[in-house]
């Protein structure tokens, strides 16, 4: 396959290149295709092929030759995604708009079965006249970083064979930017008022955010932990939840002065509340005699009731003053929420006195109550533009621990686990050898996660393996992740619960996504970033980042934790300076420092550091061919202290145990988890290196070979089981130790023997990566 698509590859290339002028090529054909009155065509073609090799030097054959993991070493994910816009417009005042993907996975390429065909994006629109909008379906919005928004984060300086991955990845799941996807109608009224009132805008909104549905109670599609009796964990909707809201802004002086707010509603239709009846109710099921319905996510179905005003003003100073070689913007905004929580506990039966019966967890009871929070966010861009030009952005938050707005705190990306997934095989027995015993869905505490490997890989479709070929699933559909297709994709689009918001910051990845995981709008933090940019001719920029934030109310046990980060980068164009613009010979890089620190009364200061490293090289030698090469390094540290910490913040992932302080006994039937053993120091490597042919900025074809390389020590002290072994006379023969089973460990380090008195272990992998990737936008 790789030798075809490298064929294919370069046969495209030279029928592109035999072309005189392509973009004019282009050009005609789409005028040709619009000519046909009320009808555009466009879309995207996404092809790629991932060929991962994995490797570690640990993983050795046990003392009978045998070795611990049986799963492939060698995972190839090959697809053709096709997403074809058509926009119909019969008449000026409505039109209709279709996303038709048609997706193939090229192994199974003439199997019915492995290809699909769905319509991701429909809606209806219009207008009326110059100032009326409206649309109906699909549509994407966002007001502000308080209100509704798409947080994300920025790589600063990002190589260009990197930063084309991540796009593809982002397209795949429907992302623009950080507009919020919703499906409902959106109406838009915007008159001009003349040069002194400006513009007035005039918003209505309203969407379904998820409907009431079974989805698989196990599987990995719509779940976060797949399989866990935790809150959060399962995402199936236990009712329809919806979102109302309204937008108002003035923008008079000639658009240079903002005054405006938004309301917004998000609530559970509580008269769409679905059960599901089980007769037999087993406990790998997780459902009991009182939980019936626990297919439908008893373990997040209360209803919830936010609602959220906000104000803002802004102003752009320069305009006003008509300084046109100044930048001088100022915005404020302040939010508030308004939302309903619940205290849950569990409920017991009362003990019978004649039968000696025990008291027994019948169920759970929960109280509600109105929280209210605050959330400020201030935003200040002052610069200077000429040949050079300078900007200094300024923003300062100030956001309550009870401010609460799930579509505008809701991330548009979680760390998953991507290339090689099934390989993540863990230990929960004496021999190591449960092969149906895989971590990938743990994410960044899996054994096998890297960073790079979330941030720029992805799969339409994965068909988890099984070691022996069989028509049946190995555990059944209860056990269904371990045999269903499921997508591989870190970004998403979707809108959170809070126990879900609260279950994805645990999970999140502190080297992406520490001091604001949920951005300007994540809670229960104060501080203030600033940016400082200076851009040459767009030929040559620098940057330089500082940021400093802190929690408004601490964790139990703990003072309020604190976040540093701070770093530098440059891009500069070599030969465009010199006036080669045909032939641009791009070099960047950038440096990131991220800290977190926090002082605990039983630990001590646990602190975390990590540093982010880019450095990559574009050079087009020849017409549109090319060369790219990009390296990426993150190093990370946790202190004693940090790793103690982890261990009780993580205790919820592990065995429900009754002898634990963490038991929960609201959850008697959860089943077997993990318990996180801390990564004390982590360093990630990968670079990769390739040309391409590149017609426009968003459409290119390239080869790309690279190694992501991770190497992570672990902290065992608590995780070494000791076993005296004693003679017929009672005295000790031997002392064997061996490592704790169901914790993050490949299962083939978990298998081998510690040595005595020993605090680290070490395990280094590695992924040899080809690929082939085709991107086209037209």
């Amino acid at each position: 396959m790789n030798r075809k698509l490298i064929f294919a590859f370069f046969a495209s290339c030279s029928l592109v290149f035999a072309t005189e002028d392509l973009e004019q090529v282009l050009d005609n054909k789409v005028e040709d295709i619009n000519a046909r009155k009320g009808i555009e065509i466009g879309g995207t073609v996404r092809s790629a092929s991932f060929n991962s090799y994995f490797k570690s030097p640990q993983e050795e054959p046990s003392k009978t030759g045998n070795f611990t993991n049986r799963m492939p070493d060698h995972e190839i994910a090959e697809f053709v995604q096709l997403d074809l816009d058509f926009k119909f417009r019969p008449y000026d005042i409505i039109g209709a708009n279709i996303k038709l993907r048609l997706g193939a996975g090229m192994q199974e390429f003439f199997a019915a079965a492995a290809t699909t065909v769905n319509a991701p994006w429909m809606n209806v629109e219009g207008n009326w006249g110059e100032s009326f909008y409206w649309v109906v379906g699909d549509f994407r919005q966002s007001y502000s970083p308080l209100t509704l928004y798409m947080p994300g984060f920025d790589i600063m300086y990002e190589p260009t064979v990197f930063a084309r991955k991540r796009e593809m990845a982002q397209k795949d799941a429907l992302l623009e930017g950080n507009q919020r996807n919703l499906q409902g109608f959106n109406l838009q009224f915007r008159p001009q008022l003349g040069e002194i009132l400006g513009e007035l805008r005039l918003e209505a909104l309203g969407a379904r955010l998820r409907r009431a549905g079974y989805l698989d109670a196990s599987g990995a599609m719509g779940n976060m932990l797949p399989n866990e009796g935790i809150r959060g964990a399962t995402q199936a909707g236990r009712f329809d939840k919806f979102l109302l809201g309204g937008n108002i802004e003035l923008l008079p002086l000639g658009k240079n002065l903002l005054i405006g707010g938004t309301y917004l509603a998000i609530f559970d239709d509580k008269g769409t509340s679905k059960t599901y009846y089980c007769d037999d109710c087993r406990p790998v099921q997780q459902l009991n005699d009182y939980n019936k319905d626990y297919l439908l996510n008893t373990l997040d179905s209360l209803p919830q009731k936010t609602s959220v005003f906000a104000g803002r003003a802004g102003a752009d100073i320069a305009a006003i003053l008509g300084i046109n070689s100044l930048v001088a913007n100022l915005t404020g905004e302040f939010a508030r929420s308004n939302d309903k929580v619940y205290d849950v506990s569990p409920v017991y039966s009362e003990p019978d006195p004649l039968t000696d019966e025990e008291s027994k967890f019948i169920g759970t009871t929960s109280i509600s109550k109105q929280k209210a929070g605050n959330a400020i966010l201030a935003q200040l861009d002052l610069g200077y533009k000429s040949d050079i030009n300078v900007i200094l952005s300024s923003s300062f938050i100030r956001n309550d621990s009870a401010w609460f707005n799930n579509v505008a705190q809701t991330p548009s990306f979680f760390a998953r686990r991507v290339l090689n997934s099934d390989k993540d095989v863990g230990c929960n027995n004496s021999t190591c050898t449960d092969q149906t015993f895989n971590l990938s869905k743990y994410g960044v505490y899996s054994p096998l996660y890297s960073s790079f490997d979330a941030l720029y890989f992805f799969t339409p479709k994965h068909s988890p393996i099984s070691t022996t070929l069989s028509n049946q699933a190995p555990q059944g559909q209860t056990q269904s992740y371990n045999s269903a297709p499921y997508a591989k994709n870190s970004w998403n689009a979707s809108t959170l619960t809070r126990a879900e918001l609260a279950l994805l910051e645990e999970l999140s990845d502190l080297n992406l996504q520490m001091a604001l995981p949920s951005g300007f709008a994540t809670s229960n933090r104060q501080g203030f970033q600033e940016v400082l940019t200076a851009n040459w001719k767009g030929l040559a920029e620098v940057k330089g980042l500082f940021a400093n934030f802190e929690q408004l109310s601490a964790n139990t046990n703990a003072k309020t934790a604190k976040y540093t980060e701070f770093g530098g980068g440059a891009k500069v164009n070599v030969l465009g300076i010199f006036g080669f613009e045909q032939n641009p010979l791009e070099l960047s890089g950038s440096y990131k420092k991220s800290a977190k620190e926090q002082q605990w009364i039983e630990f001590g200061k646990a602190e975390f550091t990590s540093d982010f490293i880019n450095a990559g090289l574009y050079y087009r030698f020849y017409k549109r061919f090319g060369v790219t090469f990009g390296y990426q390094q993150i190093n990370s540290d946790l202190n004693l202290a940090g790793a103690n910490a982890q261990r009780m913040q993580t205790a919820n992932l592990g065995i429900n145990d009754p002898s634990k302080p963490y038991y929960d006994p609201s959850q008697p039937l959860k089943p077997k988890g993990i318990f996180v053993v801390p990564v004390v120091k982590a360093k990630q490597n990968q670079w990769m290196a390739g040309f391409d042919y590149t017609i426009t900025p968003n459409a290119w074809l390239s080869i790309n070979y690279g190694i992501m390389s991770v190497e992570n020590t672990y902290n065992i002290k608590h995780f070494v089981d000791e076993t005296v072994v004693k003679d017929e006379n009672g005295n000790t023969t031997d002392i064997i130790y061996s490592y704790a089973t169901d914790t993050n460990l490949p299962g083939y380090i978990a298998v081998s023997e510690p040595e005595a008195g020993k605090q680290e272990l070490k395990h280094e992998f590695s992924r040899s990566i080809l690929e082939a990737t085709i991107n086209v936008e037209f």
